[in-house]
């Protein structure tokens, strides 16, 4: 397991690891681009313009872990473990990455692009999209119970489809 440790610069694109364990972990200017990280855990790990683009994360577990200036474009989030599972983003490229039956109450998105993203059936409770462009995000028989869009653009939310008690738009 790794430990309280700073990664930075590295480069790992197209490789991969599996059933590794990072706690208290900072990542900066990595790249994990179309990397396979399977069956890993992530537990209150930082990472900061990271590049995640097409990464494979089957069978991994992210806990209360935050990435900032993160590109992240076609991150299929929904083959993470369901366990703990707890994220934010703040600033990150993340089109064409999918949340489909993923819950994610209290989940913060600040300041991400989320074009053509996939929230079906996922919970999103309590969770805030704060200056997101959701331009062609899909939103279909989920969760959005007091869910803040309210500076967000580019969202379409069918109120039939969805549970949207308290959202405010």
């Amino acid at each position: 397991m790794e430990h309280n440790k700073s990664f930075e610069n590295i480069d790992w694109s197209g490789k991969g690891f599996t059933h590794k364990e990072f706690e208290t972990c900072t990542f900066k200017n990595c790249n994990f681009s179309d990397c396979k990280l399977l069956y890993s855990r992530f537990t209150d790990c930082d990472f900061i313009q990271c590049n995640f683009s097409l990464a494979k994360l089957n069978g991994s577990t992210l806990v209360n872990a935050a990435f900032k200036d993160c590109k992240l474009m076609g991150v299929v989030f929904s083959e993470c473990t369901d366990a703990f599972f707890s994220v934010g983003f703040s600033n990150c490229m993340m089109d064409y990455s999918s949340f489909a039956n993923k819950k994610l109450p209290k989940t913060s998105f600040y300041k991400c692009s989320l074009k053509s993203s996939d929230f079906s059936a996922s919970t999103l409770t309590n969770s805030v999209f704060a200056d997101c462009n959701l331009d062609d995000a899909v939103f279909q028989q989920s969760v959005l119970t007091n869910v803040d869009f309210e500076t967000s653009s580019n969202y379409v939310i069918d109120p039939n489809q969805n549970k949207v008690k308290g959202a405010i738009f």
